[in-house]
C-alpha cells in the first residue's frame, strides 16, 4: 500500500470514513491497524495524523494477530489492496469467523489492475525484501491479469460464503 501514496491515502481516508460513520451512528467503533504490530489505534490520534502503511509483515500474519482485538459478533471491515501471495479463503475466513458481518474494501490503482505492456519494473517484495526485475510483455501482463481476476473472484466468493460484501 505504501508504494503508491494516492492508494495509501485513499485507504486511510476510507478507514477514517468508516470510523466516523460508525461513531456518528452511536456504535462503539475500534480501528485495528494491521501492520508491524496489530493493535487498536486511538481514534483521536488517527483523526489527527492517520496511520503509516509501511509494514513488512505478511497480511495474513497481521489478520491473525488482529483477531485478539475483535469482539465476537462485531461488524468488521478490512481496507486493503489484498495484493498478497495468500489465497482469499486464508485471508477472509479468520475475519469472518465469529463476526456479525464482514465488509472488504479493496483499494487498487490503475497500474495494479492493468500494468502497461512493455514497461520494465523492479519489484521489491515488502515482506521478504526479494527483488524481481521484470519486463511486462503481453504474456506476463495476461498472467498477472488472470491472477488479479482470480483474487477478486476469490474475495467475492468468500464474502458471499460469509454472508458479507466486498
Amino acid at each position: 500500500m505504501a508504494v503508491d501514496p494516492n492508494k495509501a491515502q485513499l485507504a486511510v481516508d476510507l478507514a477514517a470514513l468508516l470510523l466516523r460513520l460508525a461513531r456518528a451512528d452511536g456504535f462503539h467503533a475500534r480501528l485495528v491497524v494491521v501492520g508491524d504490530r496489530s493493535e487498536p489505534a486511538e481514534p483521536a490520534a488517527f483523526d489527527a495524523s492517520g496511520i503509516e502503511l509501511a509494514s513488512s509483515r505478511p497480511l495474513i500474519v497481521g489478520i491473525q494477530e488482529s483477531l485478539t482485538w475483535l469482539v465476537p459478533g462485531s461488524m468488521r471491515f478490512l481496507v486493503s489492496d489484498f495484493l498478497s501471495p495468500h489465497d482469499a479463503p486464508s485471508l477472509v475466513r479468520p475475519l469472518a469467523a465469529q463476526a456479525g458481518s464482514l465488509g472488504l474494501l479493496q483499494v487498487v490503482s490503475r497500474d495494479d489492475l492493468a500494468p502497461a505492456i512493455g514497461s520494465a519494473l523492479r519489484l521489491t517484495d515488502s515482506e521478504t525484501g526479494e527483488i524481481l526485475d521484470l519486463v511486462m510483455d503481453s504474456a506476463t501482463v495476461e498472467a498477472y491479469a488472470t491472477r488479479i481476476r482470480r483474487l477478486v473472484d476469490g474475495l467475492e466468493t468468500e464474502c458471499r460464503r460469509a454472508g458479507s460484501s466486498s
